[in-house]
């Protein structure tokens, strides 16, 4: 079942979802305006693992740098869904207490079962909140769910455009920038996307989920502390976020 042609939040994403939402980072007016970054997309495959619970997702290439790969795991699409029920239903009635508890709930459940979120937790969740999956709130939380998983799409794509999966390793502070720059360049493609809209809530809200995925925010490692994605996300869209009641005085609620 394609989840664009339902009037309600399927629960389960189909590989055609994903390829779907692939093919718009490829043409996006990002992407074709760069020959370069153009030659790399079209040069890159998707692999939608629907096997994997596991929340996560990755980008690679070929030793000669001629072929790329994006993966994407169906756990991070089983975690997104159900984040996504809920940010539709907080821009409904605004309780951001449930929204706060939902992000959590989703992250500890996650954290718990070894970084997996399968089908059934989403489910349990949606019983556990009394969400429903129809309606505007069902309707919304397709775009919601398309605007994250767009935007990890355009992230890994960026580490693909811009030859970081083809380079040689360089230590934790080289892929720290690395992470920087793929996420700067998934912006720049998300921002022309028709999930444009939706976009501010669902990235900052993958960066919250993907926080919960690390380990201890002082011990150094290959991707920026996770504080600081959802910080710079934050940042990047104070005005829009602060009109909905999330702050840099609650958003370390929704974390870890």
């Amino acid at each position: 079942m394609n989840m664009f042609k339902t009037n309600y939040m399927p629960l389960q994403i189909s590989k055609a979802d994903i390829e779907f939402l692939f093919e718009m980072v490829k043409g996006s007016s990002y992407v074709n305006g760069n020959p370069d970054y153009k030659k790399k997309a079209k040069a890159t495959k998707i692999d939608f693992d629907v096997s994997n619970d596991i929340v996560n997702a990755y980008a690679n290439s070929d030793e000669d740098g001629r072929e790329h790969i994006i993966c994407i795991f169906n756990g991070l699409c089983n975690a997104t869904i159900l984040m996504s029920i809920g940010i539709a239903k907080f821009k409904q009635d605004g309780n951001i207490q449930q929204l706060k508890e939902i992000c959590r709930w989703i992250g500890e459940t996650t954290v718990e079962n070894g970084s997996s979120f399968t089908n059934a937790f989403i489910e349990e969740g949606i019983d556990k909140f009394g969400y429903s999956t129809g309606g505007n709130i069902g309707i919304e939380a397709k775009s919601y769910t398309a605007g994250a998983i767009l935007s990890v799409i355009a992230h890994e794509q960026g580490h693909i455009c811009l030859s970081h999966t083809i380079r040689g390793e360089g230590g934790n502070e080289v892929s720290r920038n690395d992470e920087r720059q793929a996420d700067l360049f998934a912006h720049s493609v998300t921002a022309t996307t028709p999930f444009a809209s939706h976009i501010i809530l669902a990235s900052l809200f993958v960066e919250i989920l993907l926080s919960w995925m690390m380990e201890d925010d002082d011990v150094a490692t290959s991707h920026p502390h996770s504080r600081e994605r959802v910080y710079n996300a934050l940042n990047s869209h104070d005005e829009v976020l602060r009109e909905l009641g999330i702050t840099k005085d609650n958003i370390d609620e929704f974390l870890r």
